[in-house]
């Protein structure tokens, strides 16, 4: 296998492991197990395998991103206009 999360046939996988995983996500391979072991991962387990989601871990990232502050509004232009039309002796 070439890349991460494709099979031998270029098909994306549903499931990785977690050395796969650690990768994908940049943390070690102790932290995969870590986190799964208190339940904060979504894992599917088949036999004695655990395996991951590939959408699950998706969503799971998603969940947990913090998003950016907006720093400046943004105004429309009519919005704009209406700002400027005020008096100037107010």
């Amino acid at each position: 296998m070439s890349e991460i999360g494709l099979n031998a046939d270029g098909l994306e996988r549903l499931l990785v492991k977690a050395d796969e995983l650690a990768i994908m996500l940049g943390v070690s391979v102790k932290t995969v197990w870590n986190l799964e072991k208190r339940g904060e991962l979504p894992h599917v387990n088949i036999g004695r395998r655990v395996l991951f989601p590939v959408d699950e871990m998706r969503r799971w990232i998603s969940e947990r991103t913090i998003k950016a502050k907006c720093l400046e509004t943004v105004v429309s232009e009519k919005e704009h206009e209406k700002l400027h039309d005020f008096p100037e002796n107010l």
